[in-house]
C-alpha cells in the first residue's frame, strides 16, 4: 500500500512547480525514451545520421535530474525559494548549464561534418543538436521563473 502522505507530498510539489519545468520534464522523458528506442527501429548508421550520437540527449538527461531536484527535493522546492528572484535565477542555471554543454557539442559536431562528403548528416541533426537546446534555453531564461512576475504557490501569489 502506498503511503497517502507521500503521494500528497509529490502532488503538492508538482502543483507548486511552474508549468515550464513540468513541460520540460515531460519533454526530456519523451526525448530520452525515443533516444533509447530508435536504435531498435533504425539501423545504427541511420540513427547516428539523425541524432549525432549521445551528445543529442546528454543535456536532457542531466537537465531532467536537476529538474526533478528543483521540483521534489525539499530544500529546493518552489514553496521554499519562489519568494527570492535571485535564488530562482541561480537555481534555474542547474537546468540550463547541461543544455549549454549540449549546444556547444552540437555546434562542434555539426560544424565538423557539415561539408564532409564522407559523412552523411540528416536534416534533423542540426535541429536536434542546435535548435531545440536554444529553444529550451530561451524558454527557461525568459519564462516567469526568471522574471519578476508573480508565481502561484498553494493559491497564494508570491512575488
Amino acid at each position: 500500500m502506498i503511503n497517502n502522505r507521500f503521494v500528497n507530498k509529490i502532488y503538492d510539489n508538482l502543483r507548486s512547480a511552474p508549468i515550464e519545468l513540468i513541460i520540460y520534464a515531460l519533454f526530456s522523458i519523451i526525448a530520452i525514451v525515443l533516444y533509447w528506442t530508435l536504435p531498435i527501429l533504425l539501423s545504427d548508421v541511420r540513427f547516428y545520421e539523425i541524432t549525432g550520437g549521445v551528445i543529442s540527449i546528454i543535456g536532457y538527461m542531466f537537465g531532467l535530474f536537476f529538474n526533478f531536484m528543483l521540483i521534489f527535493v525539499k530544500r529546493w522546492t518552489f514553496s521554499e525559494w519562489t519568494s527570492n528572484l535571485k535564488v530562482r535565477k541561480k537555481n534555474i542555471r542547474f537546468i540550463i548549464n547541461p543544455l549549454i554543454i549540449q549546444l556547444i557539442g552540437g555546434i562542434l559536431l555539426t560544424g565538423l561534418h557539415f561539408n564532409n562528403p564522407y559523412h552523411k548528416m540528416s536534416f534533423w541533426q542540426p535541429i536536434l543538436l542546435i535548435v531545440l537546446p536554444v529553444a529550451w534555453i530561451v524558454i527557461l531564461i525568459y519564462s516567469r521563473i526568471n522574471t519578476n512576475t508573480e508565481l502561484s504557490v498553494d493559491n497564494q501569489q508570491i512575488k
